[in-house]
């Protein structure tokens, strides 16, 4: 069978200008991917990426380690439906619509450009509401519709997949989420809480071939401790967000 990994982007940059560039940190664990999935993968390697800069900046770090090594790297190939949805502009058109009897909600939109830990819990109130809602948020997608999309970017890369190749897929937690639940047939409310434990630069294996597609391995993080610096704190290397 051949494998396709789903690889998270690394570390983006929370809380300043420009979220979506690597942070220095995100930068390493790019690297440790590519150190990681060079020992993984055998013969040919495909490299596909979401277009976004943090998706492109973690599939060149892969890349060049996979060009390092004995592995046959192939370019990096730009794929869109593999974007994440756009979440920002999701918390602008929901949120003023939810109901928010206790302040709870305004004290997590204030907080949430400088705080992770509230930027997560708006996240989820939002994402619970807009899979529910069956008309588009013009210009956003609804759940069916970003479910469907990245239901038929995975189905095309199993098409053209050769016997036994590798292929990686760098993108994002929501969609990693969307498909992992599409492939175990579980219901759509589980994907929050498959998108809320990823790690970034986690790791996520499916294995294939023409006819099936099955699930090895679900946010594997293990290995950015393995390949940390020694003189650097495992804890650090290990983030949400």
């Amino acid at each position: 069978m051949a494998a396709l990994y789903l690889v998270r982007h690394g570390q983006a940059s929370f809380g300043t200008h420009d979220y979506d560039h690597l942070s220095s940190l995100g930068v390493r664990q790019a690297q440790q991917a590519g150190e990681y999935l060079r020992a993984m993968a055998a013969g040919a390697v495909r490299i596909v990426s979401g277009s976004l800069v943090r998706h492109r900046e973690t599939a060149a770090g892969i890349a060049r380690c996979l060009s390092d090594g004995q592995v046959e790297a192939a370019r990096i190939q730009i794929d869109e439906r593999f974007n994440e949805l756009d979440v920002d502009s999701l918390i602008a058109l929901v949120a003023s619509s939810l109901r928010d009897a206790d302040g709870t909600l305004a004290t997590l939109l204030s907080g949430a450009t400088t705080s992770s830990s509230s930027y997560q819990k708006l996240v989820k109130r939002v994402f619970i509401h807009w899979q529910a809602l069956s008309e588009p948020l013009h210009p956003l997608e609804t759940w069916s519709m970003f479910a469907s999309r990245v239901r038929e970017a995975l189905a095309d890369l199993i098409h053209t997949s050769r016997s036994g190749e590798t292929t990686i897929v760098v993108t994002s937690g929501g969609v990693i989420a969307a498909l992992v639940q599409q492939v175990l047939a579980l219901p759509a409310q589980s994907a929050y809480g498959l998108l809320e434990v990823q790690m970034n630069c986690s790791i996520t294996c499916l294995l294939h071939d023409r006819q099936r597609v099955s699930l090895s391995s679900f946010n594997e993080s293990a290995y950015l401790v393995r390949t940390a610096a020694s003189d650097e704190a495992s804890a650090s290397v290990l983030t949400y967000r």
